[in-house]
């Protein structure tokens, strides 16, 4: 384990060394300053619907198979009773 937290380490160096730093062109940074404070605005000048608690999605295999079970359980039952009566 020591010897994984060492060779991460000594990539992380390797990298740090490797890679230069990397700042946005200022054109960038007026513009999404000025797209953040836009959306910022709209979102205070325009009330949004209440959010909903997703609906949860029905288990409908199981549904499904419940459903037959029961049609072929009162098939089964309704045909033991049919050959009881006739014997």
């Amino acid at each position: 384990m020591n010897d994984d937290l060492g060779e991460l380490l000594r990539v992380a160096k390797r990298a740090k060394r490797t890679l230069a730093p990397v700042a946005p062109p200022a054109e960038f940074r007026a513009r999404l300053r000025d797209n953040l404070q836009s959306a910022a605005h709209y979102r205070a000048t325009h009330p949004q619907a209440p959010v909903r608690a997703p609906r949860r999605e029905l288990p409908w295999g199981w549904i499904v198979s419940a459903a037959i079970l029961g049609s072929f359980a009162s098939i089964v039952i309704l045909g033991l009773r049919k050959r009881r009566a006739h014997a």
